[in-house]
């Protein structure tokens, strides 16, 4: 067991949580009672710092958009299927302590299941649900930029590129409506210009 300090005890009375990274991984502390715990540092809904939360009745509670999580055992209070992953703890001299290769191997477990996810097949917009002549509204979250891309140039409209703020922005057009699509320069996905 490699032991890490994440907080004292001092400081958990105090403030109820704590923030630490350990392995290049978020970790929230949680004082609730007499009782510590030591969960994964982001919320799963949208990545937010759980240690700027707060605790109230027994739950942390996360300041983004006020998911609730039971402080024992991390699970979500409204919904049984979402649970903060927790790691083992010990309290040795008034310091809050984590397995750093307990916290390790989490993080490469995690690392694993999202290269997995990330392999999933995407849908062809042939194959997404929807009117047959414009299947793409609501379901982009599904497509590769490239396949939409080809779909929208190759069916429906003109497609242009602008950047605005430091992101380019696909401009997809049919007349008579404009639909902005933003996304990351960064991506590097190619454009299509006419």
């Amino acid at each position: 067991m490699n032991k890490v300090q994440i907080a004292t005890l001092a400081d958990l009375a105090q403030e109820q949580l704590a923030g630490a990274e350990v392995a290049g991984i978020d970790l929230v502390a949680v004082a609730c009672g007499d009782n510590f715990t030591v969960f994964e540092g982001r919320c799963p809904h949208q990545g937010t710092l759980l240690s700027e939360g707060y605790v109230e009745d027994g739950r942390l509670v996360c300041r983004g958009h006020g998911w609730q999580f039971q402080c024992p055992s991390g699970l979500r209070v409204d919904d049984d299927q979402i649970c903060l992953h927790q790691f083992s703890c010990a309290i040795e001299d008034g310091r809050l302590l984590v397995d750093q290769t307990e916290v390790t191997a989490w993080a490469e477990q995690q690392r694993t299941e999202k290269a997995t996810v990330d392999k999933a097949q995407f849908l062809s917009p042939e194959q997404l649900p929807g009117p047959p002549g414009l299947p793409v509204i609501g379901n982009l979250h599904q497509m590769k930029v490239d396949d939409f891309t080809s779909f929208w140039k190759n069916g429906t409209g003109n497609m242009a590129t602008s950047t605005r703020s430091g992101w380019d922005h696909n401009v997809l057009s049919s007349a008579p409506t404009a639909i902005w699509c933003a996304r990351c320069s960064r991506a590097g996905h190619k454009t299509f210009l006419d």
